[in-house]
C-alpha cells in the first residue's frame, strides 16, 4: 500500500524509533525521525507530517510542554508514546492526542491506530 501521508516519529530510544519506522514504511509511510526536537519546527515548516508519534519522556523539559510548544499552533494529530499517567494527560490540553501508548509498546499496535486515524 502506497500512501501520501506523511508520519513524523520523534523517539530518543533509537531501536525503539526505528522498529516503529520501518513498520510504518512497510505499509507504506512516509517517515521523518530528526535527530533532535531541535530540529523539528524547521522541519515542520519545510514539510508540514499528517501524523507526529512523539515519546512523551522527552528529557530535560516536561515531554507535553514540549510537544505543544513544537506541535500544538499546528493542531497536527499526536500519538503519545512513554509514561502516560493521569497527570501527564492533564498537561497535554491543547495538543491534537488521537492516542497514547506505555512503553514497552508493540509497534503493530500503533501501526493499527496510525491506519485506522488516515481511514477516517
Amino acid at each position: 500500500m502506497n500512501n501520501d501521508k506523511r508520519v513524523f516519529i520523534i523517539e530518543h530510544e533509537r531501536i525503539m524509533g526505528l522498529e516503529l519506522q520501518q513498520q510504518l514504511e512497510q505499509n507504506g509511510y512516509s517517515v521523518h525521525r530528526p535527530l533532535s526536537l531541535v530540529d523539528t519546527e524547521a522541519i515542520i515548516v519545510k514539510d508540514t507530517p499528517d501524523l507526529i508519534i512523539a515519546d512523551s519522556d522527552i528529557q530535560q523539559q516536561n515531554g507535553f510542554e514540549r510537544i505543544k510548544k513544537y506541535f500544538g499552533k499546528h493542531q497536527l494529530p499526536v500519538i503519545c508514546i512513554g509514561t502516560v499517567t493521569k497527570e501527564a494527560l492533564k498537561e497535554c490540553e491543547g495538543i491534537n492526542i488521537i492516542g497514547a501508548f506505555s512503553k514497552p509498546f508493540d509497534s503493530k499496535d500503533i501501526l493499527e491506530l496510525v491506519d485506522k486515524h488516515f481511514l477516517t
